[in-house]
């Protein structure tokens, strides 16, 4: 593990998607990573960006409770500290779907990404919120419901690839060095974690 400041590790032709909601007055956040073909514009950034915030209306707001509202989703360019952001903040649906009381926001459903070869993952993947407490007993969550999130976060990823773009996971550290440039690890599969989590926060900005 990799310590001390974290520097800005370009991801050559990559973007970080960030999606920004209110919950429980607090903001919480998911970031994802994506590579592009060649050099992205920022026509492909808000390809990107609207691929993402289009996939969380039609499918993952499906998952969560209506205290869970969309503030923003933000595609930042990463190969330099100085590409281009877009900025979506306009939608049809703004809020969960389901008409529950949700969890506190900082328990969580863990998203693991498994990567296309051998890495390890166990912190690769956002935390999910918005759960309604009816979906979970003691620490374990419903099944049905499990299965609801893992494939509504691999239709998020179907949506990225059908805009041009490959949902990755971000190698930043090796042998507790910082890279010089991150590494993009292609993810093969979407799974989540049947048991509770803590969600752990991260403040606005630029840092991963």
């Amino acid at each position: 593990m990799c310590t001390g400041i974290h520097p800005f590790i370009p991801l050559p032709n990559g973007a970080q998607v960030v999606l920004r909601y209110g919950y429980l007055g607090q903001q919480v956040e998911n970031v994802l990573w994506a590579v592009f073909p060649t050099p992205p514009a920022e026509g492909n950034l808000s390809d990107l960006a609207n691929a993402v915030a289009d996939s969380w209306q039609s499918s993952l707001r499906l998952t969560q409770v209506t205290g869970l509202t969309i503030n923003s989703v933000v595609a930042t360019g990463w190969s330099t500290d100085a590409d281009p952001q877009v900025y979506i903040t306009e939608f049809t649906n703004t809020t969960g779907n389901i008409a529950e009381a949700g969890l506190a926001s900082v328990d969580a459903l863990k998203i693991q990404y498994k990567p296309g070869y051998r890495a390890h993952v166990n912190a690769a993947g956002p935390y999910h919120v918005g759960i309604p407490k009816s979906d979970i007993t003691g620490n374990t969550f419903d099944s049905a419901y499990l299965a609801s999130v893992r494939v509504a976060w691999d239709t998020m990823r179907t949506a990225i690839h059908e805009a041009g773009w490959e949902q990755v996971i971000f190698k930043q550290c090796m042998d507790n060095t910082w890279l010089v440039n991150g590494e993009p690890v292609p993810i093969s599969a979407v799974s989540v974690k049947s048991t509770i989590a803590t969600q752990r926060r991260r403040g606005p900005g630029r840092g991963s």
